[in-house]
């Protein structure tokens, strides 16, 4: 059997650090028993003492999880450990057809043997959904008022309840980007020297969004569909958007997930060979509910995507995939950081709710200045990075002197990298332990 995968992409699915570091202590043949597989799934029983196994299984087509553990976390460890077992040492599983606890599992993710629903409830829910997000925007422009009131100098001596409270009701309402926005404002007022500054942008864009909103029907369906996605609304899951697709060797160049109540949302990134464009894959579970773990950093996906409505199509649906492979080179981007912010504020110019920008750059190298970190391109451009930035000396050790190539996350103030390019692979930074 060929594995595509490598160890650091398996490590790489592991949602924090925790479940990294257990996913390779458990990742030994000692722990585990009745390993097997064949070409579609992997499997393996996990031995509790006093207790039943932890069962686990992997879909291999698509990279898909379960196990019977109670680990809130997902993937739990002992998928991780299993996917690093398969990677690692494949000749101590058993090539068996799978059990019944496996093919039963495997018959509940084909797509044909799940119910679809009609599309009434669909529309009602979304008529309710906007009923919801317009009563907590009411309720947000009313505390942006009150707290403007107040002067900003009474809101640095607000407590910590005071932000949490309005963040939790903008869950309740179904507006869960505005409410991580809310809940971001305390750590800005302790974290920036400017922070008059940076809280009056902030508030600035939260009250657009609010204005946009209560003229929603009279802007252009575009305009729209950026109004819903600043404020968390995303389509629903499956739904394909109209038009061509596009087809392109995808790199899937990073993913983030975020957690906001019992919600998590994962940001995968992509960008197309052949057309230099970047996309955008949203996923979003509750609870114990899996996130798509398909698209592994560090691959190259030829697929078809269609891109949904907006100003500056970025957030996509992928319907069709045809060939994974590994990446062999980092792609195209751009050399100049003066080039890339040209391209951040012609998206801005007709999205002004963005809240962040996917800048690939080559030629990049790191500098450490004033106790502060950032990147620096061949024409002397800079942009910094986050305060308290953890991986400032890795990079500056991964780089030996040379310029680096980095893909992440730009928000208008700061560049948070995420991947970097490597000794002919991509390398996710999180992986790395963090030094400050």
């Amino acid at each position: 059997m060929h594995i595509l995968w490598t160890p650091e992409q398996a490590l790489g699915l592991a949602p924090d650090r925790y479940s990294l570091k257990m996913g390779r202590t458990f990742a030994q043949p000692d722990r585990w028993s009745n390993l097997g597989c064949n070409q579609q799934a992997a499997w393996g029983e996990f031995p509790v003492s006093g207790k039943p196994p932890f069962r686990t299984r992997l879909n291999l087509a698509e990279l898909r999880f379960d196990c019977s553990c109670f680990n809130r976390k997902f993937p739990c460890t002992h998928s991780v450990s299993l996917l690093l077992l398969l990677i690692e040492q494949p000749e101590i599983f058993t090539p068996i057809s799978p059990p019944d606890w496996v093919t039963a599992w495997l018959r509940t993710l084909n797509p044909a043997a799940q119910a679809h629903s009609s599309a009434l409830p669909a529309i009602a829910a979304d008529q309710q959904r906007q009923a919801n997000l317009m009563a907590g925007l009411q309720e947000l422009d009313l505390w942006l008022r009150d707290l403007l009131r107040g002067g900003f100098a009474a809101a640095q001596e607000k407590p910590k309840s005071y932000w949490t409270q309005m963040a939790d009701r903008l869950v309740d309402m179904q507006a869960g980007n505005l409410a991580g926005e809310v809940r971001q404002i305390p750590t800005l007022l302790d974290s920036h020297s400017d922070w008059p500054e940076q809280l009056l942008k902030k508030l600035g864009r939260l009250h657009l969004l609010i204005q946009g909103f209560a003229r929603l029907d009279r802007l252009p369906e575009p305009m729209q569909a950026d109004l819903r996605a600043a404020a968390g609304w995303l389509p629903r899951p499956n739904e394909t958007p109209p038009g061509r697709p596009q087809r392109d060797h995808w790199h899937v160049l990073a993913r983030r997930t975020e957690q906001e109540g019992k919600q998590r949302l994962q940001r995968t990134w992509l960008w197309g060979k052949k057309h230099n464009q970047p996309a955008l894959i949203i996923d979003l579970a509750y609870g114990r509910q899996p996130l798509d773990t398909s698209l592994v950093v560090g691959t190259v996906i030829e697929a078809d995507l269609h891109f949904h409505a907006g100003t500056v199509p970025l957030q996509a649906h992928l319907t069709a995939r045809h060939r994974l492979t590994q990446a062999q080179d980092f792609i195209t981007g751009t050399a100049s950081i003066k080039a890339a912010l040209d391209s951040y504020t012609t998206a801005l110019t007709t999205n002004p709710w963005s809240a962040y920008f996917p800048l690939a750059l080559t030629a990049i190298t790191p500098l450490h200045l004033d106790q502060a970190w950032f990147i620096r391109d061949r024409a002397g451009y800079a942009l910094p990075l986050p305060p308290k930035f953890e991986y400032g000396w890795h990079l500056l050790a991964l780089s030996q002197g040379h310029p680096l190539s980095l893909f992440g996350e730009w928000d208008g103030r700061h560049f948070q990298p995420l991947t970097v390019w490597q000794h002919g692979r991509l390398l996710e930074l999180h992986l790395l332990g963090g030094v400050t």
